[in-house]
């Protein structure tokens, strides 16, 4: 039974399912496609990636050069969050914005391995990789990185 009527039939209208009419949603031809989200994830797409816990997507997380271009300022969501100035001065704090422990743990190591990548000349096949070898050596295998 398609998802409008189970909400319709059991007395639930909905409110608004115009999410569901955006692109990444329909097919072809416009119809609907069903798609499961997965309950842990990370979408990389060039420096920008976004975190999924419990099927609920966190980002983008990114960064842009400092106006000196000396440093690298860290972005959620277009707002800063830290700033890399070298080896011995890094500052973050994720803390205003309320994400879970899991979500600023995982941040912290994906944005890590983007800023050494960066940073290191790494081209984005070799980041992603390291991505996953960090993530896996920190215990949180159920991030898989979604290309």
């Amino acid at each position: 039974m398609h998802a409008d009527a189970l909400l319709t039939r059991g007395g639930l209208k909905p409110k608004s399912f115009t999410h569901l009419s955006h692109p990444l949603f329909l097919d072809h031809i416009g119809k609907r496609q069903t798609t499961v989200l997965a309950t842990h994830g990370i979408q990389l797409d060039g420096s920008r990636f976004w975190v999924t816990h419990r099927r609920k997507t966190y980002g983008p997380f990114d960064y842009e050069w400092s106006s000196d271009f000396c440093g690298v300022v860290m972005l959620y969501d277009g707002q800063p969050f830290g700033e890399y100035c070298s080896l011995d001065e890094l500052y973050a704090d994720l803390k205003p914005f309320s994400l879970p422990m899991s979500v600023v743990r995982v941040t912290s190591i994906v944005m890590g391995c983007v800023l050494f990548g960066i940073l290191n000349g790494l081209c984005e096949a070799e980041r992603s990789r390291l991505v996953e070898t960090r993530l896996h050596q920190h215990g949180f295998e159920r991030f898989l990185v979604v290309r």
